[in-house]
């Protein structure tokens, strides 16, 4: 029935297209239909290039945990599209999921709305229909015009500035914060995840009398082989690694950790409950490894900056096996994915493009085979095809499977990953 949603969805709006227009005034006049009153319920809006997913989900879980009724909106979805609208740690179901979107459709009128902002709306409406006390919102693109942004955020967050949807949000990293940084509220505080901001962001926030906190300046952390340790004002936790353990998971855990502490005198919580949340956490497609003989990892690395992030974890597992990585990659066309190949080909020994049939992705049936005309690149086999020849030969190798959330859910779906 996931696929009754999608099916109603490309019916009723035009999703294809980049925007219906560049504004919230759509999606505004449609919230206000609704008479949705959110001001009794604690919002935390998280945006950025890289992290988001796992930032939110942690903030989920740790609410969640902690005994608060929680809310969370994310996107994009790995398998079907009810994972993006959670209470608690239940998604929503299918027919609820479309009776809302059905009520959305007949409030709206005339308006027209894109598929983000349907969801988004939906997942409004459903939030406030179970009365959650806290809802945890991620930003889909940018910031500043994206549909989340008609709340007015408690905490807004903004996990880095990678260069990612340039032909959107601006050629430059400045272009690029301004819009993430739109999500930003007057008085309220702000958690950027990275060191480097530019000055012009700093004056904005100064300007509206914002409270921001941002890495290594005023909170940090410290990793020892068996704990690691948040560190802020006043706060020195000794915190669990979590399953599936990284370098960038740990990052971004910090971050909803400084979350938690700046929103502790609303929103109380356990330290028990936070450590047992970071302890049983995660999130799939977020370097992931899904079998053991051979190795294979999946991940949703799309853009440079999550490269830099991949390279580092691939250099480490190299160390530990001491074997060849093979990569199976394919990425969409607006990607920068020469890049991608530069700065991971010191690492990876062999690649191997499935094509896929769709014009989006940059190897596809109707591909020039120019670039890939290499002695480390294969090219022409099915994903499902290289698969099923990687898990019948005995190999000798490690297996990273990444570039898109598309490949990494066809994967899943593939072997059956996570299904009873």
């Amino acid at each position: 029935m996931s696929c009754e949603i999608q099916d109603w969805l490309e019916k009723k709006v035009h999703y294809k297209e980049k925007f219906i227009n560049y504004s919230l005034e759509n999606v505004n006049a449609v919230f206000l239909k609704l008479q949705l009153d959110f001001k009794d319920i604690k919002k935390i809006i998280v945006g950025g290039t890289n992290g988001k997913g796992t930032v939110s989900n942690l903030i989920n879980s740790i609410y969640f945990r902690s005994g608060y009724k929680t809310g969370l909106f994310t996107s994009p979805h790995m398998q079907k599209i009810n994972e993006r609208i959670i209470v608690n740690e239940d998604q929503i179901n299918n027919k609820c999921l479309l009776n809302i979107l059905n009520y959305i459709n007949k409030k709206k009128g005339d308006i027209k709305l894109t598929y983000f902002e349907f969801l988004t709306l939906a997942s409004l409406v459903y939030f406030k229909k179970k009365k959650c006390e806290v809802i945890i919102m991620e930003v889909g693109l940018g910031g500043r015009l994206d549909a989340v942004n008609i709340l007015n955020a408690d905490c807004s967050v903004i996990t880095n500035i990678g260069d990612d949807h340039k032909e959107l949000l601006g050629k430059t990293k400045s272009k690029i914060a301004y819009e993430k940084f739109g999500i930003v509220r007057a008085k309220q505080k702000v958690i950027f995840g990275s060191k480097k901001i530019p000055k012009k962001i700093v004056n904005h926030i100064e300007s509206i009398e914002a409270k921001l906190y941002i890495y290594e300046n005023n909170y940090s952390y410290e990793l020892d082989s068996q704990n690691w340790r948040f560190i802020m004002k006043n706060v020195n936790l000794k915190l669990p690694y979590m399953k599936n353990n990284t370098n960038f998971k740990i990052h971004n855990c910090g971050i909803a950790v400084a979350v938690i502490l700046l929103m502790r005198k609303k929103m109380p919580f356990k330290v028990t409950d936070l450590k047992r949340s970071i302890k049983d956490f995660d999130l799939w497609g977020r370097f992931q490894k899904i079998i053991d003989i051979p190795p294979i990892y999946v991940d949703v690395c799309h853009n440079n900056h999550a490269a830099l992030q991949l390279l580092i974890e691939l250099k480490n597992l190299k160390i530990r096996y001491k074997k060849k990585i093979i990569a199976i990659f394919n990425i969409q066309k607006n990607k920068e994915y020469k890049k991608i190949f530069q700065t991971l080909s010191e690492i990876i020994d062999f690649w191997k493009i499935p094509i896929i049939n769709d014009e989006s992705f940059m190897f596809n049936n109707n591909s020039s085979k120019k670039f890939l005309n290499k002695k480390n690149i294969s090219y022409g086999h099915t994903l499902e095809n290289i698969l099923k020849l990687v898990l019948s030969k005995k190999t000798d190798s490690i297996y990273i499977i990444f570039g898109s959330f598309t490949i990494v859910s066809a994967t899943l779906s593939f072997l059956n990953y996570g299904r009873k």
